[in-house]
């Protein structure tokens, strides 16, 4: 059987609930798996890093360079392995462009601020049963016509990409071979 995602509402209480002054978009995906081990937020956030299909990281490499003529910032994916092996999810530290806000025991809240949109990405993990649920939020703010224009095609992008970059993290990284 695979892995199962699908929409759920942001897990309460949430830092990302918090995090932006203003949202003009949000969404969570929740699923559930079977695991022995002991997980923290911070092994979400490794397993969405180590996560992306290869259609998904050519897309972000053509923003990238659409991004950097508009003067817009863009990750650096150079050694992520390296930074990805070392990441601790403190407050302050960085992986490729996204910054650590703030964190708890369940949630890890990631994310980004730029000319044209503010970001935040947040992993909870809540252990159930013999495993875990997990959820991933995020939160924009978009700051003018610039941040609208950008996320009108991103939007849709976003809503296929965080699903299917969901049920990679478990299926290769954090779940078991059997799953909830």
């Amino acid at each position: 059987m695979g892995v199962i995602v699908c929409r759920s509402l942001v897990p309460r209480p949430s830092l990302i609930e918090v995090a932006l002054s203003r949202t003009d978009y949000a969404d969570t995906y929740y699923s559930e798996f079977a695991t022995s081990r002991d997980l923290a937020p911070v092994d979400a956030a490794r397993a969405f890093f180590r996560s992306f299909p290869f259609w998904v990281i050519v897309l972000l490499r053509i923003r990238n360079a659409i991004a950097a003529l508009a003067g817009l910032k863009t990750g650096n994916g150079a050694a992520l392995e390296e930074h990805l092996s070392r990441f601790t999810g403190s407050r302050g530290e960085c992986v490729v462009g996204f910054e650590v806000f703030d964190s708890s025991s369940r949630e890890l809240l990631m994310g980004a601020d730029d000319r044209h949109l503010d970001f935040r990405l947040s992993f909870f993990l809540e252990r159930i049963g013999r495993g875990y649920s997990i959820s991933a939020a995020t939160a924009v703010k978009f700051n003018g016509w610039l941040g609208r224009a950008y996320f009108l095609p991103v939007k849709p992008l976003h809503r296929v990409i965080m699903p299917a970059i969901l049920a990679r993290m478990i299926r290769d990284h954090l779940g078991d071979v059997e799953h909830a």
